[in-house]
Order: structure tokens, then C-alpha cells, then sequence
């Protein structure tokens, strides 16, 4: 039984393809198509300089965007099995709408009958990380939309259809204290499979990793920081027990969310019993996996979901992606925040800072995300099918450092601020002669977390001896920070500095500047000026000297 609680709770073929020259770009994407498992596609791109809006191109170079674009897209869906036997091939016409900014992709009429089960999402989102990797720096990319002969999903299932959730309130901020619980949700998770009468994973092996069974990981990494920082209490769709699952002898981490729901609400199947009239189709209970998580958020009424999962497309594409459904504000919102916050705080470890995370999210729709009626987002943390993203995603140092962003994101979002990266915008200097001081303020910009640590590196002594210094603030302090200097001197000097701020995720922002010594006339000793600032925390005093 799952424990009751939801609070805490190859022959390879190469072909060139390039854009068109209109465009006054080079460029080079070469496709390996080698067998069904390996799903490759274009691997590489030559460096682009511009980016050309799609709205002002001239209609004949769009139209070659799109046809070169439309036979790239194609590849990859040939590259694999996406549904039945009968479903084999899938025709692909790509449009871009020039109104929207996104990117119309059409799979024709024969597939809106399956518009709305999980094997289509998986093509959706396979289909959305090639093309945002193809057009990367080619042409400005806001989201993808599927299309069925012309007809989108709800013509085919308008009972799908909601309404775009009116804006109450910039962030969080507006709710009454405590706040609601936030719903962190671990992607996928074992299911019933009612061809194959088995009990399988959502997601197949790649590189190492099964998504199903490290998103777990990701949500407990999460769920702790959420409670830590942003003080709120967690819901989590899936068990975190380890004891087995009677029907299918694994443990129940490992299961997924509609099964836990069945446990937790055995009376109320609207939550994890969604689809009760589809008999036919085998993969019934996922598609209800998918369904139960945004109807749990909805029955608790939490105030912003968060659904973990690793990404999925070419072998070359990488980095990380969030995901809010099309036309709401709230939720890009919400979504531009998490990805400015992962991008700070991942890039902050040597390791990944050259990791990608761009700087706005895409469009999407997704039944996570769709059926939610609050604030949802998808993060897709890195791809699985990338070998280097691969590894990232196993290593703990990655792993923290992107659930750190992801809740300073959400935090930030809830308080009704705006992401900004650490930086310091200045220096300002003012020396104090009768103290034997030199005070320099530092304006910043950001939210560091704190105690955070300023570094005080000497890079230009002109005459006597310099000494560099470090200060610890324990607590935050708002901008502008200052610290002394202490100076001893028989003459006006100007000595080059480098100043470091470090928080406490190890996020730096560093500054040259200058700082102005005078010669003393009379005043306190620089023992005394040591001990007036003792209370800032512990610290060591940058000295210079004749």
C-alpha cells in the first residue's frame, strides 16, 4: 500500500542542408541517419551572426525556410516508429504563422484522431527540440503548434479546450498567509500497458538514463528547497515509498502518479480514473498518468505546479527547456523566471557554465500544463538523448544547481520580482583621512542569496605594500554594500582594485575599480576602525601602505 501523505509529500547517409542564401548566411547542418535506436538528425551547425525575424523575410526565402525546415523535421519523424504499424509514415508541412511568432508544424488529417493521447505529446516535444535547435540563431522561435490537416487538436477533442485563465494578481504575492502548497511533479513513472499486458516505463533507456526513474530525484531535490527558501509546503503527485507495488512488484517511486492517486483517493476517480470510456486503446492508463497530475493541483488548489522531466530529440540537441501553455501570461511569466534563475545558478558552477539555457520559454501544448488552472510550467532539465547532457543530469553538482533556479525562479515570481542576474553596476570610492579609511560602495544588481562573501583582490599597488581582504555578509544587505579600506600613506595614492561578490550558490559577479588613499592629518587608530565593523561579520581588511 502507498503511504498516505501529499504535504512533503549502421549505414549512415549524409545529406547538406543549408538555408536559404537570401538569408546572407553560411550555413551547414549535416544529417547522420543510422539506425532506429540512435534517432539522429543534423548534429551540426556553422556559427550564425544575425537572426532574421520570420515576419521580414521576403515570402520567397520564408517559403525556402520552410520547405528546408519541413524535409529537416521529416528526417527525424523517419527515423522512428512513432505509433502503430498502420500510423508508419507521417507526412510534415511546416508553416511558419508570421501574426504568432510560432512555428505551425502539420501531420496531417489521419493522426487528429490521436491529437490528445501521450504519444503524440512525445512527438511534440521531440519535434519542438530539433526545430528550436535548427533555427538557433537562424530565425527567432517563440513555440510550436500541431496541426492536422489544417484542424488543431480541439477540432478534433474540443472538450479540451480551456479558456485562457484571466490574470488576478502579478506573482503571488496577493495570497493570504500560509500560503498554498506548490505541486513539484516528477515526470512519467511506470504504468499498465494493455497490449503488451506489463508494466513498463514511459520513457526507454538513453545514455544511461531511464527519465522515469531520475525525475524522482530532481522532485526530492526540489521539494527540499522549496521548503527551505520559499517556506511552502510540497505535493507530490508520486510516491516516495520504497516499499514494493503489489501489482507490479516495483517499488512505488517508481510508479507513476495515477497509481499513488488511486491509492490516496479511492472515491474520487475523476482524478486518476479520467478516461474511463476509452477501453480500446492500450495506452489508456498513461494518458491518465498525464491527465491526474494537473487534476490533483486542481482538486488541492495549489498555488503553481511544477512538472520535472528530461527532454528528448537529436542526439545533438541540448540544455534545458521550460514549457507554459500558449496565451498565458501568468505562466510565461513564471516560466521566464525559473529559466533566468537555472541559467544564473547552473552557469555559476565551472563545470557548466557554458551549459545552455536560454533566455526565454517556449510555448507548448501540453495536457500538464493545459488542464491546470493555475500558474503550470514543464522544465525540461537537459536532454537524455544528448550524451553530455547526459552526464550532467546524473551529476548531484547539476542537479542542485538547477533545482536551486528553479526555486529561486518560482520564489521570485511568488514575491512579484523580476529575475535579474548578479551584477555589479559600480564602484564608488570616498576616502576618510581623519579614519585612516577608504570607503568604497558597490551598487548591485540581483537577488544573492546570502551569507554572501566579498573578495578584495590588489591588482595595482604604486609604492609601499598592499595586502588584499575578504568580508563575509552574514546577512542580506541591500544595495549598495560598502567596506573600508585601511590606509596608511604620506601621500595621495590610487591603488587598482578587483572586487568579487559571491553569494552563497556560488553565483560571482566581479568589478575593477579604483580606490583613492589620503594621508592621515588625525583620528582613530585602524585597529579601532577594525573593531567598529566587526558587527558585518567576520572579515578581513584590505591595507595598503608606504
Amino acid at each position: 500500500m502507498a503511504t498516505r501523505h501529499l504535504y512533503s509529500i549502421g549505414n549512415c547517409e549524409r545529406h547538406k542542408f543549408a538555408f536559404p542564401k537570401a538569408l546572407t548566411l553560411t550555413l551547414l547542418i549535416v544529417f547522420s541517419l543510422t539506425s532506429v535506436a540512435a534517432q539522429e538528425i543534423p548534429t551540426a551547425m556553422m556559427p550564425l551572426h544575425v537572426e532574421t525575424p520570420v515576419a521580414l523575410m521576403p515570402s520567397a526565402t520564408r517559403a525556402e525556410l520552410e520547405a528546408r525546415l519541413s524535409s529537416a523535421l521529416q528526417h527525424r519523424v523517419d527515423s522512428k516508429q512513432w505509433f502503430g504499424a498502420e500510423e508508419q509514415h507521417i507526412h510534415v508541412g511546416v508553416h511558419f504563422d508570421i501574426k504568432t511568432g510560432l512555428l505551425q508544424v502539420d501531420l496531417g488529417e489521419a493522426l487528429g484522431r490521436l491529437s490528445n493521447g501521450p504519444e503524440m505529446e512525445d512527438l511534440q516535444e521531440d519535434l519542438q527540440g530539433t526545430a528550436s535547435m535548427l533555427l538557433e540563431g537562424v530565425a527567432p522561435y517563440k513555440g510550436m503548434e500541431l496541426r492536422y490537416g489544417g484542424r488543431t487538436m480541439y477540432d478534433y477533442f474540443p472538450e479540451e479546450w480551456r479558456p485562457p485563465r484571466p490574470i488576478t494578481t502579478k506573482g503571488m504575492s496577493a495570497f493570504i498567509l500560509p500560503a498554498p502548497p506548490v505541486m513539484v511533479s516528477a515526470g512519467h513513472g511506470v504504468y499498465y500497458n494493455h497490449q503488451y499486458k506489463d508494466w513498463r516505463a514511459q520513457r526507454d533507456p538513453s545514455n544511461g538514463i531511464v527519465e522515469d526513474y531520475i525525475t524522482p530525484t530532481y522532485a526530492n531535490e526540489l521539494a527540499t528547497w522549496l521548503t527551505k527558501r520559499s517556506e511552502v509546503d510540497i505535493i507530490s503527485p508520486r510516491s516516495t515509498d520504497v516499499q514494493p507495488h503489489n501489482p507490479s512488484g516495483m517499488p512505488w517511486w517508481k510508479i507513476g502518479a495515477r497509481y499513488h492517486l488511486e491509492a490516496l483517493y479511492p472515491d474520487n476517480p475523476n482524478i486518476w480514473h479520467s478516461k474511463p470510456s476509452d477501453t480500446t486503446t492500450s495506452l489508456r492508463e498513461r494518458t491518465e498518468d498525464i491527465y491526474s497530475r494537473p487534476l490533483l493541483a486542481n482538486h488541492i488548489g495549489v498555488a503553481a505546479a511544477l512538472h520535472l522531466h528530461t527532454n528528448a530529440a537529436a542526439p545533438s540537441a541540448t540544455g534545458t527547456k521550460v514549457f507554459f501553455q500558449k496565451g498565458r501570461i501568468e505562466d510565461k511569466h513564471l516560466a521566464d523566471s525559473v529559466l533566468c534563475s537555472m541559467k544564473e545558478l547552473i552557469q555559476a558552477q565551472e563545470n557548466y557554465k557554458n551549459y545552455k539555457v536560454p533566455v526565454e520559454s517556449d510555448e507548448g501544448d501540453y495536457a500538464e500544463n493545459r488542464l491546470a488552472h493555475m500558474p503550470s510550467i514543464i522544465i525540461e532539465v537537459g536532454f537524455h538523448t544528448n550524451p553530455d547532457d547526459a552526464v550532467a543530469l546524473q551529476d548531484k553538482t547539476f542537479r542542485t544547481a538547477s533545482m536551486k533556479g528553479v526555486e529561486k525562479g518560482y520564489r521570485l515570481f511568488a514575491e512579484g520580482k523580476t529575475c535579474e542576474p548578479l551584477s555589479i553596476e559600480s564602484a564608488n570610492n570616498s576616502p576618510h583621512p581623519d579614519d585612516k579609511l577608504s570607503t568604497v560602495a558597490l551598487d548591485y544588481k540581483g537577488h544573492p542569496e546570502f551569507p554572501a562573501r566579498l573578495d578584495i583582490k590588489v591588482l595595482s599597488c604604486p609604492a609601499g605594500a598592499c595586502s588584499d581582504g575578504w568580508i563575509t555578509l552574514a546577512e542580506p544587505i541591500p544595495s549598495p554594500v560598502s567596506y573600508d579600506i585601511t590606509c596608511d600613506v604620506s601621500a595621495p595614492r590610487e591603488f587598482q582594485l578587483r572586487t568579487t561578490f559571491t553569494d552563497a550558490d556560488g553565483v560571482k559577479a566581479a568589478i575593477e575599480h579604483t580606490a583613492t588613499c589620503l594621508p592621515a592629518s588625525q583620528g582613530r587608530s585602524p585597529s579601532a576602525a577594525v573593531e567598529a565593523k566587526a558587527h558585518d561579520g567576520a572579515f578581513q581588511m584590505p591595507q595598503v601602505s608606504d
